[in-house]
C-alpha cells in the first residue's frame, strides 16, 4: 500500500524535542536506595523502567515478545556498564507509561522528551539524542505550508504528547485528540483531520514500513 502522505518541511515546528532518560529525584544508587521499585540482589540495583509498547524506533516488541529498541538499547548498555538490572515495565498508550511513573510503578523511562511541563515532575539526565516535531499532511493538501496556516484546521495529535502544549500555546488551532499515533494518523489518511503533529522520527519509521 502506498501512503498519500507528506511531511511539509516548511512546517516543523520551531523546537527540538531532547529525548533522554527520566528519573524520579527520590531515586538515589547509593547505598542506601529509596522508592518502593528499587531492590538490590547479589550486589545489583533492580529498577523498573517503563516504556510504551509501540514508539519505533525508540520502543518496539520483538517477536519474541521481548521489548527492543534504540532507547532500550541504550538503557541495557547503561545497566550493563552500571551494574543494574533492569526491568522493563509495558504499557499500551503513553498516557499510562506516563502514568506509571508519575504514581511510583515505575521508577524512570528511558528515553522521554524534556518540555518544561514535564521538568516540574521528573528530573531528567543529559540527552542523547534530538528530534523534530513535524507536520504531517496528506500529499495532495497545498495549502498548508507554515504554522499560520494551521488556524482554524483540524489537527490531529496524541494525549500526553509534547505536540499538545506547543500547539495549544500557538491557539486558534482545533486539536483532535487521540489515545495511539496510528488512530490519528489514519484520521489524516481519510481525511478527517487536515494535519498531524507528531514526533517525526515515529512517523517516517511507519510509514516507509506500510508504503
Amino acid at each position: 500500500m502506498k501512503l498519500r502522505l507528506k511531511q511539509n518541511k516548511i512546517v516543523l515546528l520551531g523546537i527540538l524535542i531532547l529525548s533522554i532518560i527520566a528519573i524520579f529525584s527520590f531515586i538515589s544508587f547509593g547505598e542506601e536506595s529509596v522508592g518502593e521499585n528499587v531492590v538490590v540482589d547479589d550486589g545489583k540495583t533492580t529498577l523498573t523502567a517503563v516504556i510504551p509498547k509501540d514508539f519505533p524506533p525508540q520502543y518496539m516488541i520483538n517477536e519474541n515478545g521481548q521489548p527492543t529498541g534504540f532507547a532500550v538499547e541504550v538503557m541495557d548498555a547503561i545497566a550493563k556498564q552500571s551494574g543494574l538490572k533492569i526491568n522493563y515495565l509495558v504499557k499500551d498508550t503513553w498516557p499510562d507509561t506516563l502514568n506509571a511513573l508519575t504514581n511510583g510503578e515505575a521508577d524512570f523511562i528511558p528515553n522521554l522528551g524534556i518540555t518544561p511541563e514535564r521538568e516540574q515532575l521528573f528530573d531528567f539526565t543529559s540527552p542523547v539524542e534530538t528530534f523534530h516535531i513535524s507536520i504531517f499532511v496528506r500529499s495532495n493538501n497545498h495549502n498548508i505550508n507554515n504554522i499560520d496556516d494551521l488556524q482554524g484546521k483540524k489537527v490531529a495529535v496524541v494525549v500526553s504528547n509534547a505536540a499538545v502544549n506547543i500547539l495549544n500555546k500557538t491557539g486558534g488551532i482545533n486539536l483532535i485528540l487521540f489515545e495511539h499515533y496510528n488512530d490519528a494518523l489514519f484520521s489524516l489518511l481519510s481525511g478527517e483531520v487536515d494535519a498531524f503533529a507528531y514526533p517525526e522520527p515515529t512517523i517516517l519509521k511507519v510509514t516507509q514500513e506500510i508504503s
